[in-house]
């Protein structure tokens, strides 16, 4: 229980029957209890049982702090990463134009308070540089935006292969036509040489 011998105490020794003192210079997130008295002009005194109260916490002033940003590419898509010091949602800004506005960048985002972020871009041109920006939000909207960095996408695989033909064959001949008829193995253009001498 509360010992009122050693207790801080605020005092009005106006007489009156509606009573409230304003207490100052607590600690946030802190248990207080306390005890209300009231003595009469003839010195009868009325003491409260014991009560308490929980300070609230401090407001959050402080933006997340953004590290660790990364990213990975393919031909048309790219996952960019990054961690902050406290749960925070998840933006990027990206661009093929530097120094990247944040006005008009295409952007990605994510609702989520996290502090381990990736985002999935998708619909890039492939061998092409884009430039980004990430930025977090925290729960009391306390924003950091990340300086601008840059990656470029793959370029498409260069195909060395020719297509494989099978399957020739000379069809529905008659006496003025015929039909010549093949497959490969990937989507490839047609061109028959057709003649008299072998």
């Amino acid at each position: 229980p509360l010992q009122t011998a050693s207790a801080l105490t605020k005092t009005d020794n106006d007489f009156q029957t509606g009573h409230s003192f304003s207490l100052t210079n607590l600690t946030a997130t802190t248990t207080y209890y306390f005890i209300v008295e009231s003595k009469d002009k003839k010195g009868n005194t009325a003491t409260s049982s014991q009560m308490s109260f929980t300070t609230a916490a401090s407001p959050d002033t402080s933006a997340p702090s953004i590290s660790a940003v990364g990213f990975s590419v393919g031909t048309s898509t790219a996952t960019v990463t990054w961690t902050t010091n406290e749960n925070s949602d998840s933006k990027v800004y990206y661009s093929s134009t530097t120094p990247i506005n944040l006005g008009t960048a295409t952007t990605k985002t994510d609702a989520a308070l996290v502090t381990g972020h990736s985002l999935a871009l998708t619909g890039l041109t492939p061998n092409t540089t884009y430039y980004f920006k990430v930025e977090s939000n925290d729960a009391s909207n306390n924003t950091s935006v990340s300086s601008e960095t840059s990656f470029t996408t793959a370029a498409l695989p260069v195909d060395a292969t020719a297509p494989v033909i099978s399957g020739v064959q000379a069809t529905n001949i008659a006496s003025t036509t015929a039909s010549i008829a093949w497959n490969t193995d990937e989507a490839a253009n047609s061109k028959v040489y057709y003649g008299l001498v072998s």
